[in-house]
């Protein structure tokens, strides 16, 4: 009896420690999945390319901006297309500080640094940011986005 004991305790031990790492290789590669995506977007942002700065956007996107206000997916791209016809020059990064996966949800928590020139201005920012991801059957989709107060630098530049 003691025996079968002994096999089961040991059975089930070892059953609880390979569930344990397939989760925690699952949050790794969900992790990886988000980060990964965060770079797609980003370099699509660089490139000018709106379908891809937002490639992993759910449709009922959200971007909460500084001062509360909340736009949804398609205002957010009438935005930066606006915006991109202002701009002359524009570079984008993104500094993921943290990705915290739990089950479906995934927070994650970095700071957006960009430069751009607008007329006769050189713009630097640096904006916090706090995303809320959600895994669904086509992947990890950018669910919101909440903006920040953050620093903005302008300087003058000569023609």
């Amino acid at each position: 009896m003691k025996k079968s004991n002994i096999a089961l305790t040991t059975l089930l031990t070892a059953s609880i420690f390979i569930h344990a790492g397939m989760a925690k290789a699952n949050i790794q590669s969900d992790r990886q999945e988000i980060l990964q995506k965060l770079d797609w977007m980003s370099k699509g942002c660089n490139a000018g390319n709106i379908k891809q700065c937002y490639a992993y956007c759910a449709n009922d996107f959200q971007e909460i901006q500084v001062d509360g206000k909340v736009l949804i997916l398609k205002e957010s791209i009438k935005n930066i297309k606006q915006f991109y016809q202002q701009v002359s020059k524009y570079r984008f990064r993104e500094e993921v500080i943290r990705v915290n996966v739990d089950g479906n949800l995934a927070g994650v928590v970095g700071v957006a640094y960009s430069e751009s020139v607008i007329g006769n201005k050189r713009i630097y920012r640096q904006t916090p940011y706090e995303d809320l991801w959600e895994k669904t059957n086509k992947g990890w989709l950018l669910i919101s986005r909440s903006w920040y107060q953050g620093n903005d630098n302008e300087v003058a530049i000569g023609r």
